[in-house]
């Protein structure tokens, strides 16, 4: 039996991507389709420790995260094809409906919120500290965007920069809401006793 999934094709650590041209695996180009991937999978992770919460309180969030999962499909064709050599595989675009509908996703949750006026050191909960992880990927995959930007002159990649930025605000703020109320700032007194 033959399997539906390996091709042998990218065993010379080569791969062809959604353009029909083919790269190196190390090409900036595969590793921004690499950290979009990792991102999406740290999001859906987050997404399902919140479903498994049985919490009533996370139902927009879930459904959001839900409608977030979808976006980085869109985002990965423009990554996958910056020349727009296929318009045919476009099923959408991120525009500015999408950005605002981000924000204001953010902006109800910062609403229940008071946040320390100090830094996080780290996640309350569990589920925080998986939304801190999937920030984390989003924060790698806005880099990995801008390294392929400068490596495809021309490459037209609208507001999506933007939204990537928003969504690991998102993330954070998310993260936050999660820990709910619970924050550990950072506590440098903790450090005096580790000096020479």
């Amino acid at each position: 039996m033959r399997s539906k999934v390996t091709t042998k094709r990218g065993d010379q650590g080569e791969t062809t991507a959604l353009n029909g041209e083919t790269y190196s695996k190390c090409h900036p180009l595969i590793r921004c389709v690499g950290t979009l991937d990792e991102a999406r999978a740290q999001t859906a992770l987050l997404r399902q420790v919140l479903v498994s919460q049985n919490d009533a309180a996370f139902g927009e969030v879930i459904e959001f995260l839900h409608w977030v999962l979808h976006t980085f499909f869109i985002i990965g064709t423009e990554c996958s094809d910056p020349g727009r050599k296929h318009p045919e595989y476009r099923q959408g675009t991120i525009g500015e409906t999408a950005l605002r509908k981000l924000e204001e996703a953010q902006l109800r949750l910062e609403a229940e919120l008071t946040l320390p006026n100090a830094f996080i050191v780290g996640a309350s909960t569990i589920p925080a500290a998986h939304a801190d992880v999937a920030c984390t990927a989003v924060r790698r995959l806005e880099r990995a965007f801008a390294e392929l930007r400068e490596a495809v002159p021309g490459f037209d990649a609208g507001i999506i920069p933007a939204y990537l930025n928003r969504l690991n605000d998102y993330l954070f703020i998310l993260a936050r809401w999660l820990e709910h109320g619970e924050h550990i700032p950072v506590d440098y007194g903790i450090l005096r006793d580790t000096g020479p």
